[in-house]
């Protein structure tokens, strides 16, 4: 064991220890670490409720410090009734009986035996048990590892006993990792009940596990120690969200036996939240489908899911987004508002034709999730994507309005439909309504591309630069560019933008061969000609190119 020296860190609330293995520091470890822990502080012990020594360091830390208490959680066998592990705890704290009705306090020794029941026991004898205790001061609780039957939850319930439930393949580990993850439970539902952060830090705490001391519970489940030789609280809080995300999902049949189904849907959708903001998508709908589990009402399931199914979306796993809508539909969800969000996983699909079926629906039914014009602007766009140039103007005109967005996508449709001179008054609309920045650079792109349409090549190429500068440019923007200097006789200029185009596509054989016809013009006939024979290479039916080629070989 390593030795406990102080730190500048906040005080220890929690100590776990499991005491399997021996270890003649463990006490010795134990002691020192009581002394710098929180005044009030909870140590629970795992297979130690045959070593007196670790009941009697906590004795006889109470003993030197008279305002300490500790809230003492010992693991003892249950599966044969009274246990004299427990017996003995509750023997150690009534030494502090006597002084707690002196002082007219509280005892400063909290007893609370958890009870454990082997694998295909009856939990029979640790029920009779654990109520004796209850009657001897105790507050006693459960270990199961196996599901408890509705008869052994009514009777825990009757009991005020809590039930720890753990899976035999949790067993084959240890008892430690269904006790900490119920503390991280428990800390996550204080810090959603006072404002606290739901992703973590939890409570302060140490794990001690064959003589290596852990900063928290989830760094013991990745074996990483403490990174000094004193044990302190650093908590790499990176893991936090992560942990708390596995600690709900995997803490779902305890929150059911324990008869706080409720509470745990609520937690599950606060923390899916909470990762949605951090991006953790698919932990947030793997947490939403935990809520729907823990739901107690089809119309709670059916939020639920919608959570799941939107976290999916948000994500890219669209099969699985399509499943947890349905699924909500499926539990009562209002039919307009599934039919919307299934509609968007067909536009990220990219099926327009299915996508505009669900939007019809959607109008049909109605939902209060999303206006009459925003769904015809939806639908316009599938239109668009399917160059349904006139439906789509058709479903612009009865999306509101007036907005920089509609002004451009109607745009589109006429530059589409070759009305450059109609589309350019749709883009200078656009920039007249006070567009998103996000959207500067594609108006310009298109207002350009216009105004190349129409001959207007210097008022094209100085919108053609910007929308280069303002997004991330595409083939189609060098080549525009390129296009308006070579027709302003800027022959270097062109070549330059062309090469550009081909960096973006080397596959692009009409601009190699436009590289060729502006390298002519320079009179750069050796280069020109290399450029026509890798385009015409690509692709043999460029005739312009074919007769760039002739010209230059004749010299």
């Amino acid at each position: 064991m390593t030795t406990f020296t102080p730190g500048n860190h906040r005080p220890i609330e929690w100590l776990f220890l499991d005491a399997r293995t021996p270890d003649r520091g463990l006490a010795e470890w134990l002691a020192a670490s009581l002394s710098h822990c929180a005044w009030s502080c909870h140590l629970v012990i795992a297979h130690g409720d045959g070593d007196d020594r670790l009941l009697e360091t906590v004795v006889h830390h109470l003993e030197r410090e008279p305002v300490a208490l500790v809230h003492l959680h010992l693991v003892a066998d249950g599966t044969m009734g009274p246990s004299p592990g427990a017996d003995r705890l509750l023997d150690a704290e009534a030494r502090f009986q006597t002084e707690a009705y002196r002082e007219r306090t509280g005892s400063r020794l909290v007893p609370l035996p958890i009870l454990e029941v082997a694998h295909r026991a009856d939990p029979g004898p640790a029920l009779t048990s654990a109520g004796e205790l209850a009657g001897r001061l105790a507050k006693p609780s459960l270990l199961l590892w196996d599901e408890p039957s509705d008869a052994v939850i009514r009777t825990a319930a009757a009991l005020g006993l809590r039930l720890y439930l753990g899976s035999t393949e949790q067993q084959d580990s240890s008892i430690m990792e269904v006790l900490t993850a119920a503390h991280i439970l428990d800390s996550t539902m204080d810090g959603m009940g006072n404002g606290g952060s739901i992703l973590g830090p939890c409570l302060p705490h140490l794990t001690v596990v064959d003589g290596r001391v852990f900063g928290c519970a989830q760094q013991w489940r990745l074996g990483r120690t403490a990174d000094d030789p004193a044990p302190a609280w650093r908590p790499d809080t990176s893991l936090c969200a992560g942990c708390v995300a596995d600690t709900i999902v995997g803490m779902r049949a305890s929150l059911v036996a324990n008869q706080r189904r409720n509470e745990g849907r609520e937690l599950a959708l606060r923390i899916s939240a909470a990762l949605v903001e951090k991006g953790a998508l698919s932990a947030a709908a793997v947490v939403a489908r935990t809520a729907a589990e823990l739901s107690l009402t089809e119309p709670e399931r059916a939020n639920a899911l919608i959570q799941a199914g939107l976290c999916r979306l948000a994500g890219g796993d669209l099969a699985n987004a399509d499943r947890a809508l349905f699924e909500a539909a499926e539990a009562g969800a209002p039919a307009g508002l599934i039919a919307y969000h299934r509609a968007r996983v067909q536009v990220a699909w990219r099926d327009d034709i299915e996508a505009l079926d669900r939007f019809a629906e959607v109008l049909e039914l109605g939902t209060e999730a999303v206006s009459s014009e925003d769904l015809h602007f939806e639908m316009a766009l599938s239109h668009i994507r399917l160059e349904e140039w006139a439906d789509a103007r058709t479903h612009l005109g009865q999306a509101g309005g007036p907005s920089a967005a509609i002004a451009f996508n109607l745009g589109v449709c006429d530059v589409n439909d070759a009305r450059a001179a109609r589309a350019l008054e749709h883009f200078d609309r656009a920039l007249e309504l006070a567009p998103p920045n996000d959207d500067l650079g594609r108006i310009r792109f298109f207002r350009g591309f216009c105004l190349k349409e129409l001959e207007r090549y210097e008022e094209a190429a100085e919108d053609l630069r910007l929308s280069i500068e303002l997004e991330e440019p595409e083939l189609a923007h060098h080549n525009a560019l390129g296009f308006c200097l070579f027709r302003l006789g800027r022959h270097a200029e062109a070549v330059a933008s062309f090469e550009r185009a081909v960096e973006v596509d080397p596959t692009s054989a009409i601009d190699w061969a436009n590289i060729g016809v502006n390298l002519e013009r320079q009179g750069e006939h050796e280069r020109a000609a290399e450029m026509y024979r890798r385009a015409l290479g690509m692709d043999g039916s460029i005739v312009f190119a074919r007769d760039g080629l002739e010209r230059v070989e004749r010299g």
